[in-house]
Order: structure tokens, then sequence, then C-alpha cells
């Protein structure tokens, strides 16, 4: 008779998440010291402080024939991040064989797996691709043209104004006073009023006129039915998470704001012969001019071309 013992399964599982466990907090510590902090807080700093500072890019991912890159996170269980589906872009590398411009990819859910976005440091490397960062990226012009990296005018105005309001609210819990110096009000005002009735702000002083109309127009937060309107639709209010309780202790809200804003923009697109009866429930559930504004907001806004082609 075989007396050997085989292990329960309660005592293989725990040893499989205990591995789990091992991976992501290594993943941590890797990512921690690659930004030169030490790889656990409070411990001591690196030995060398990395000479390119770590950025993380928030793009769209670009088509792709093998159906989308890998993720970099080595506990990801969600596949190849899909081409069309916002992604982080960790540049340089991780690999110092990779070169400067190098970019390890991630799903953002994943991502904030490591990365604590309640912190500055993690908090302030995040940037969205838009016509006006991609060169950052090493993106070429003919590669955004094609409609790949740069994120939707929707899913840029709420990164930015997440940016914004995650600054404000570590700030407030760690008492520290924001010293930075006063926007001004009309730059306010575009920002926060654009699309209300009536609403036709001043131009900011050294803002452009391509950019100017873009915020005045199909970047507008706002969306109403006239100069009577007294329900106006508001895009923070509807996706902006720092605006949910809790937000700041929820490691992924970043990821699940730019789920519900990429599901609703979805539905708004997509033709009504071709919704289902749940779908064409949840899109009666948003109204006109939601699926007015979410339409505007989900087009890609370009960077402007006409200098270039004036040389």
């Amino acid at each position: 008779m075989n007396s050997t013992a085989h292990p329960s399964p309660s005592a293989t599982l725990e040893e499989e998440d205990g591995h789990h466990h091992g991976r992501l907090e290594r993943a941590v510590e890797q990512l921690r010291e690659h930004m030169g902090l030490s790889a656990k807080p409070g411990g001591p700093p690196p030995n060398q402080q990395p000479r390119t500072r770590a950025v993380f890019f928030i793009e769209r991912a670009p088509n792709s024939m093998n159906r989308g890159a890998r993720c970099k996170l080595p506990t990801c269980d969600e596949g190849r991040i899909r081409p069309g589906h916002y992604r982080i872009a960790l540049v340089p590398s991780l690999d110092p064989g990779r070169g400067r411009g190098s970019a390890d990819l991630y799903h953002i859910s994943c991502f904030e797996e490591i990365a604590d976005f309640s912190q500055l440091p993690f908090h302030q490397r995040v940037h969205p691709i838009t016509r006006s960062t991609f060169s950052a990226r090493g993106v070429k012009v003919t590669s955004i043209l094609d409609g790949n990296y740069l994120v939707d005018g929707g899913a840029e105005r709420l990164i930015l104004q997440w940016i914004d309001e995650r600054r404000q609210q570590i700030r407030e819990r760690d008492g520290e006073v924001d010293n930075a110096r006063p926007m001004a009000q009309n730059l306010v005002d575009l920002f926060n009023m654009a699309g209300t009735p009536g609403f036709r702000g001043e131009k900011p002083v050294r803002m452009g006129e391509f950019e100017y109309q873009n915020l005045l127009g199909p970047l507008a937060p706002n969306e109403c039915d006239g100069l009577e309107d007294l329900e106006v639709w508001n895009l923070f209010d509807e996706y902006l998470s720092t605006r949910r309780p809790g937000s700041l202790e929820n490691r992924h809200d970043l990821s699940e704001m730019l789920q519900k804003w990429s599901k609703d923009t979805f539905l708004a697109n997509k033709k009504e012969d071709n919704l289902n009866d749940e779908e064409r429930q949840e899109t009666a559930k948003l109204g006109p001019k939601a699926i007015r504004a979410l339409r505007r907001l989900s087009a890609i806004p370009m960077p402007n071309m006409q200098p270039a082609l004036l040389l």
C-alpha cells in the first residue's frame, strides 16, 4: 500500500497564493528601484540613481497583427492588451539592455497592482498621450495620424482632471500645502465651464487659437440643450473617480474610471440595430444628451498640422 502523503487542495492553494504574492512583491520592488526609490517604503535608497526619469504614459494600444502586446506584470491573468484599449507604457523599460526609448506595457489595472497612485512619487509621473505629449513618448507623427496611441478627448479630460484632483487629495491627506501658482481664472473657466449655456470664455494669454477652439468645443466637459437648459450634462460629475467617496483608498480607481468611460462610449457609438436587449436598455438610460456628449468626446483630437503644411 502506498503511504505517500499528498498535499491537500487547501495547502496547494496556499502555496500558489504565496508564490503569486512573492512575484508581485518583487515586481513592486523592481519598479520602485527603477524610479530611484527604496525597494521597500522606509528602506535605504538604491546605491545609484537612474539616469532617466521613469514616466507612466497612458495611451491607446495601437493596431496589432498579433492581437495585442503582452502585459509586463508577471502575475497578469488578463491576456494580451487588445488594440484600442487603454494601457500604461512605462518608459524607459525595466530592462536596461533595451535602450532609452524602450517601454514596458501594462493593463492599467495590472500596473495599479505595483504602482500606488495615492502616493505622490507615483502619481506625479502619470501623463496621457495627447496631441501635445506624443513626442515625449517617442511616437512618430505617422503613427498617431493612423489613429494609434492618442487617447480620445473624454479620456484626456478625465485623466488630466484626475491628476489635478488626486494631487489635491494627497496633499490634504498628508497635511501639505500646495504651493503651485493658482491657475488664471479665464483658464479655470475654460476648463470647467465650456459647453454650458451661453459660455464664450475669453482666450487665455499664450494659448493658441487652435487649442482654444479645441477646449471650447470638441473637448468641452459640458453638454446642454440650449440657453434654457437647467440640467447640463457634465463629464466630471458622471465619470471622475476622485469625486466618489473613498477614491483615494481605491487602488483601482483610475482603471475603473476609464473602463466605465470606454463602456459608455462603446454603447453611444454602436448602431442601434446592432445593440442587444441589455445594451439597448443601458443606452436608453444614458439619454440623448449624454449620447451626444459621449460621441463628441470619444473623438481623438489630433495635433494642428497646418503649420507643418505651410513650410
